[in-house]
């Protein structure tokens, strides 16, 4: 498999993800994996409205290396199940708008991986476990077109331009599950007056709190 660093240098800068054999990692890959994901975090975070949002580097780390791993399960079918389980996990739900963030560096191009997986069999144990991940990370996850809303989409770190990030990720697919509460419920509403989408009838739909699993 391709260092950490050549994986995130393709991702970003290619657009492609490239496995090339199996190595293992090494704490040798993190200083220059972790200087890509701060470089691209900078620009990243100048997508979010309001005051820049923090670096986290251990949470981009772990996110950066479980798409790596996530690809990796996805070409390579032979691997056990139980070693997929135990490899593909994050240390943590996020608590922040740091960690929000900083793992939707990666994890923003997780939707299409996990609709390949999907696609494989119905009940791939790899689709299932991405399909939680997104629901668990729902920044990310909203980009995905899982019909199951969030497992807790939380406050999103409490930051508006996150928020308002969300509301047009949600605004590019209509998922009712999908629709926050509270004052999410009200950044949706905003961003979607101003994008002409006032009539959504989204804007209708039942909370994620009082949605139905599907």
């Amino acid at each position: 498999m391709a260092s950490l660093g050549e994986f995130l240098h393709r991702l970003f800068e290619e657009g492609r993800i490239v496995l090339d054999g199996r190595r293992v990692p090494s704490d040798a890959e993190r200083p220059t994996a972790l200087a890509i994901l701060a470089t691209d975090f900078e620009r990243h975070r100048l997508d979010v409205a309001g005051d820049l949002i923090e670096f986290d580097p251990e949470t981009a780390l772990a996110a950066a290396e479980f798409i790596r791993q996530a690809n990796r399960f996805l070409v390579n079918r032979s691997e056990p199940v139980e070693v997929m389980e135990r490899t593909l996990v994050m240390p943590r739900a996020p608590r922040s708008a740091s960690e929000h963030l900083s793992a939707d560096l990666v994890f923003r191009f997780l939707p299409p991986i996990q609709r390949r997986a999907r696609s494989i069999a119905p009940g791939d144990r790899l689709a299932t476990i991405l399909a939680d991940l997104l629901r668990a990370w729902p920044l990310s996850g909203v980009l995905s077109d899982l019909v199951e809303g969030p497992a807790a989409i939380g406050d999103l770190g409490s930051h508006p331009g996150l928020w308002m990030l969300y509301a047009e990720r949600l605004a590019l697919d209509e998922k009712p599950a999908w629709m926050p509460e509270g004052v999410g419920r009200e950044y949706v509403e905003l961003v979607f007056q101003g994008l002409g989408k006032g009539a959504s009838p989204l804007l209708g739909a039942p909370l994620v709190g009082e949605s139905r699993h599907v």
